[in-house]
């Protein structure tokens, strides 16, 4: 029983992260960055049992704040990676499967930085 709750303790920390708290809601709304909402200053929040970090595979005891299966390292590199941009001006993009998911954020990542974008889909119904 003892083990139980320690596990659910872990499932229920892990489901607080921004990562999996953003798949929660109906619609999927990118995630701003963590500097932008003012929620740098929460502390880390302990794990009961340590996992093995999805990237790297080191044993990490604490979670990242946004990632739920990585260490802090990995993490803050591929976070600083989510909001990491270039000009794009004038550069020309083909985007297959960008209905939704990644393919869906990744067109307007590359629209923003001024791409023109081709984006396709198996779904022209649902396309603009």
């Amino acid at each position: 029983a003892n083990k139980r709750k320690l596990k659910e303790k872990d499932r229920h920390a892990r489901n607080s992260t921004g990562i999996r708290s953003a798949r929660e809601a109906v619609v999927f709304e990118a995630p701003k960055m963590i500097g932008l909402t003012g929620k740098e200053t929460e502390k880390e929040i302990p794990l009961e049992s340590p996992r093995n970090c999805y990237v790297c595979k080191e044993i990490f005891h604490n979670l990242h704040h946004f990632y739920d299966t990585m260490c802090k390292g990995c993490g803050d590199f591929n976070y600083a990676k989510r909001f990491q941009s270039a000009d794009l001006t004038n550069q020309v993009a083909l985007v297959t499967g960008s209905r939704l998911k990644i393919g869906y954020h990744i067109t307007l990542m590359m629209l923003r930085a001024g791409a023109t974008v081709i984006a396709t889909t198996r779904f022209p119904v649902d396309s603009a």
